[in-house]
């Protein structure tokens, strides 16, 4: 199953949450499956992602517009996908 996350920082010309959303669904993230939030990317806060990272489950995919809306800075973004290999026991490519 795909498994979406949106986030923005702010809603303007820049950041549209139509465009990433319309984006994942178009990548076949199914609307239920899609969590997002608007806030900062380096907030450790980020319910939507929480949400995102409970539904997750094995052999799952996490589908996201850009790798910099699911995690600032590398270090966190890094960590966070350690994170999620070693729930469901992944080898990642080094």
């Amino acid at each position: 199953m795909l498994v979406g996350y949106k986030r923005i920082s702010t809603v303007g010309a820049r950041q549209s949450p139509y465009l990433q959303r319309d984006t994942l669904i178009a990548s076949g993230v199914d609307v239920r499956h899609l969590s997002g939030d608007k806030l900062a990317g380096s907030r450790d806060d980020r319910t939507g992602l929480k949400d995102a990272l409970a539904f997750l489950r094995r052999d799952d995919t996490l589908v996201v517009w850009r790798l910099d809306h699911l995690g600032r800075p590398l270090s966190h973004l890094l960590a966070l996908v350690d994170d999620i290999a070693d729930k469901y026991s992944c080898v990642l490519p080094r």
